[in-house]
């Protein structure tokens, strides 16, 4: 019961101070409640409190920890998978640790429909990025000949490379902000904050000091040198055009190197996987 839904360090410094004050079940039936739950609000899930009293008062009341898995069902809180930890622990039992997990964690139902939300995300992220862009590149291929298609597969590589980029960007950004912001209006909100803020931030600093230099916060500037750099066209220099037509490279704006948006991006998606196992924990289906 204790480690739904709470990281194993924090339950460990709760389990002892819970054990110090009430060490049998005894004792903790006659605790009262709201001393209960101030002990464990760290894990959060507060109701567990009341539970904890009712499976500790219930143990009292048949003088112990029963021995068949019918009897242990019968108690509050106890599911098939507590009661066969139960049975299967040959040194004994504090039986107020225990919960069945396949009551609060996810089914494997539930994993199924996750899994399947994810594939239906990335096929429809593939089929308007990389997938269009190869179909065209092997249209052009069958038109010119096995000659081009030999000297231009770079393109192709160009393609799926910088696509892969852009999915696994919206992907780990998408996964971060629910994983943390649960209001599912809020989530969506959050995400388009991430693409518009930093835009935004980079286009005020490009002002102010005559730079290209912002865009290493901008999210989309980012994916457009990475993109430029696979196809070969990454300039890190621009300069004005008058009105004959000509380009004038005296006070240039400096776009940041091509290794530097690479960099941002990696440090970029890293925070997310970051973000992610700092929220996301693995979970044990029971059948």
């Amino acid at each position: 019961m204790l480690l739904q839904r709470s990281r194993g360090i924090t339950v460990a410094r709760v389990y002892r101070e819970l054990f110090r004050r009430w060490p049998d079940a005894e004792h903790l039936s006659r605790a009262r409640e709201s001393t209960i739950t101030a002990v464990i609000r760290p894990l959060g899930l507060v109701r567990r409190a009341a539970t904890l009293k009712a499976l500790a008062r219930e143990v009292v009341d048949i003088s112990g920890v029963p021995n068949t898995i019918e009897a242990l069902l019968e108690l509050p809180g106890v599911g098939r998978y507590a009661a066969g930890a139960t049975l299967a622990n040959p040194g004994g039992f504090i039986p107020i640790a225990l919960k069945d997990i396949s009551q609060t964690n996810p089914s494997s139902a539930q994993y199924i429909v996750e899994w399947i939300f994810f594939s239906i995300v990335i096929l429809l992220l593939s089929a308007i990025t990389w997938v269009p862009g190869l179909m065209l590149f092997v249209l052009q291929s069958s038109l010119e000949g096995w000659s081009w298609f030999t000297q231009n597969i770079w393109i192709a590589s160009a393609i799926f490379i910088g696509s892969l980029v852009w999915i696994l960007l919206l992907a780990l950004l998408t996964q971060a902000i629910s994983a943390w912001v649960k209001w599912r209006v809020a989530s969506r909100a959050a995400l388009l904050a991430a693409f518009f803020i930093p835009s935004a931030f980079a286009s005020i600093v490009n002002e102010i000091f005559r730079t290209r230099w912002g865009h290493i916060f901008d999210l989309q500037a980012l994916i457009g040198n990475i993109w430029a750099g696979l196809f070969g066209r990454f300039q890190q220099q621009y300069g004005y055009v008058d009105r004959s037509g000509v380009e004038h490279l005296e006070n240039a704006f400096t776009e940041p190197p091509l290794w530097a948006s690479w960099l941002v991006m990696f440090l970029i998606c890293a925070a997310c996987l970051w973000l992610l196992s700092r929220k996301v924990k693995a979970y044990e289906v029971v059948k």
